[in-house]
């Protein structure tokens, strides 16, 4: 059998890792909303996000990022916003509010939202030993009836045509009393 020279070691045993990196949330915790956001196409949105406990995040590489895609849709680090390494969709449309970073928020600000802009958002923070993220669902509806399929509205415009007219009748009969329609003279709730 072999035994090492050092008797005090076992060769089997893996050396201690640093507690900081098995739990890599131990210096701070990232936290988004626990409720998705609703916007309409068209309005400008923040997705919020902050550090607990509220910390300088000036110095922490702050990426927000599209979850269905895993890309990057803003990219914070060394003080200063990488538009290099946006998506393209989202270039110049995005703004993280520099004035809460000091004391851990982490908003990001999307200016005319789009229908592809609907879904989930990763807020990742990362400093040297440590990392953390968040999600946020935005939920993006159109104004009125901007997504109606072409059904809804060959349907629709017949139905409403139908509901206006029975109207029309209901008033006037209601108005005079009677209502005379081919040759048939209404009056009150019988026929003559």
């Amino acid at each position: 059998s072999w035994i090492p020279s050092d008797s005090t070691q076992n060769p089997f045993q893996s050396p201690p890792i640093p507690w900081n990196l098995l739990d890599p949330l131990s210096d701070f915790r990232v936290v988004g909303p626990s409720q998705p956001l609703l916007a309409i196409v068209g309005q400008d949105v923040v997705l919020p996000c902050h550090l607990a406990p509220r910390t300088d995040a000036r110095s922490l590489e702050i990426r927000w990022i599209q979850h269905v895609v895993s890309e990057t849709v803003h990219l914070y680090q060394n003080g200063e916003d990488l538009e290099g390494a946006q998506m393209e969709e989202y270039i110049g449309r995005t703004e993280l509010a520099r004035d809460g970073l000091s004391s851990g928020s982490l908003d990001l600000r999307i200016s005319g939202l789009r229908p592809s802009d609907d879904g989930q958002y990763v807020c990742t923070v990362r400093d040297a030993g440590t990392y953390g993220e968040a999600t946020v669902d935005l939920e993006v509806a159109a104004p009125f009836f901007h997504n109606a399929r072409p059904w809804m509205a060959a349907l629709g415009v017949p139905l409403l045509l139908l509901v206006i007219c029975f109207d029309v009748i209901a008033y006037l009969f209601g108005r005079k009393g009677e209502f005379v329609v081919g040759g048939m003279e209404w009056r009150g709730s019988g026929v003559e």
